[in-house]
């Protein structure tokens, strides 16, 4: 996949943008972070990126439910301290109002997964992951649709489809896009990204993978059909 250079700037370059980097509307009347402060650990790093936005696009989004997924599928230290701190917050600050996200994480990360032999014996059992995706990749669309805009200046346009992969194997054809992608965006322990860009007369492209907690990777493949141009 062909592949845009990386648009070096500094976040505060567009401060003067009305444009949701959520939704592409006008009208932004806040500033959201491209990733959300609250996957970090204090002292947050001085360098976090935001980009306009919609309140209420920004608040309709479920950051603790994805950071706690995020963090659980993660075996680090990193990952571990943001559940032992951050996420039981979230918790006790939702139990407050009920029970809901510690149900619904309950639901998501106890679900157990049987191991089998070849011959079909029981060797054991671990705990599974099945995520509310209406819940999981409306957040990481936004994270796509930011570092869109922070490494390429412009906006995804509102009818983008995406396409998602989680933890992938690279062979193949996968492993040749990755090694051709450019390093994005990066926040040493908490995420890193690479992604890709390619473009005709009527298609943009975009791949990206986005590593969280050093561990959980998703990739992201987008398809924008690009207007007809003007005669």
């Amino acid at each position: 996949m062909a592949q845009e250079a990386a648009v070096k700037r500094k976040h505060k370059s567009k401060a003067s943008s009305t444009i949701c980097c959520i939704c592409g509307q006008p009208g932004a009347d806040s500033r959201d972070h491209i990733i959300p402060a609250g996957f970090f650990l204090q002292p947050r790093p001085t360098n976090l990126v935001t980009l306009p936005a919609h309140r209420s696009c920004h608040n309709r989004l479920s950051e603790d439910y994805a950071r706690a997924i995020l963090a659980g599928m993660s075996d680090t230290t990193t990952a571990s301290r943001i559940s032992e701190m951050h996420v039981r917050w979230s918790l006790v600050k939702s139990d407050l109002k009920g029970p809901k996200l510690r149900r619904d994480l309950i639901r998501t990360l106890v679900r157990r997964v049987e191991f089998r032999s070849p011959a079909g014996l029981i060797l054991g059992h671990a705990p599974g992951v099945r995520f509310d995706r209406d819940r999981m990749y409306p957040m990481l669309e936004k994270i796509v649709r930011g570092l869109y805009h922070y490494h390429t200046g412009r906006l995804l346009l509102p009818k983008t489809e995406f396409f998602w992969g989680l933890n992938e194997t690279l062979v193949g054809g996968l492993a040749t896009l990755f090694d051709q992608s450019a390093a994005g965006l990066s926040y040493p322990g908490v995420f890193e990204c690479r992604y890709g860009v390619a473009a005709d007369e009527t298609t943009e492209k975009t791949m990206w993978w986005l590593r969280f907690y050093d561990s959980v990777v998703f990739r992201c493949l987008t398809n924008t059909a690009l207007p007809a141009p003007t005669r």
